[in-house]
């Protein structure tokens, strides 16, 4: 992937969250351990799908205003090398930047247990047994300094790889870009 392109990509994000900064960070890991990035982002698009119309009290998500008028969420997926009993695979896990430009009552709280307790009968394999270091669902308050460039770095450690430029997940909840 060349400069201009990464570049651009998170110019358009850092556009996006001055205008609605995120207010929570989330990973997620799938238990399936899932090394294909098209299986990743359906995850992804099955996971906004149900969190969003649970948050919500909808059946269906279509009965939701776009955003800005509602949550929105930033997806990236990032990859990690995990060891397993029998080989070590590089995997994909979900990074999940939240939005409440609606001041929807929503807390790190709410969010944790919405997921486990609402979504996760309906999410493909969420991890749901937690070890150190192996956190199926973690929730933390977004800190700017620590977030803002965090999964900006797979562009440039996978660069080289096959699909080395997966990382922002494109169902995500973004403006498109104006000049300011």
């Amino acid at each position: 992937m060349n400069n201009r392109f990464t570049n651009e990509l998170k110019h358009w994000v850092f556009y996006n969250w001055k205008i609605n900064p995120p207010q929570w960070f989330v990973s997620i890991l799938w238990n399936d351990l899932p090394t294909d990035p098209i299986k990743v982002s359906k995850y992804s698009q099955h996971f906004k799908n149900i969190f969003l119309s649970k948050l919500y009290g909808v059946s269906k998500c279509s009965k939701l205003e776009e955003f800005p008028n509602r949550v929105g969420i930033t997806f990236f997926q990032e990859r990690k090398l995990v060891s397993t009993s029998s080989k070590s695979l590089m995997c994909f896990h979900t990074h999940l930047h939240i939005s409440n430009p609606t001041e929807t009552k929503i807390d790190g709280g709410t969010i944790h247990n919405l997921i486990m307790n609402k979504c996760s009968k309906h999410l493909p394999k969420l991890l749901k047994t937690e070890t150190e270091g192996n956190k199926g669902v973690v929730v933390k308050e977004w800190n700017r300094d620590h977030h803002l460039h965090y999964n900006f770095k797979d562009l440039f450690t996978y660069r080289d790889h096959q699909d080395g430029d997966i990382c922002l997940d494109p169902i995500s909840d973004l403006l498109p870009f104006k000049s300011l």
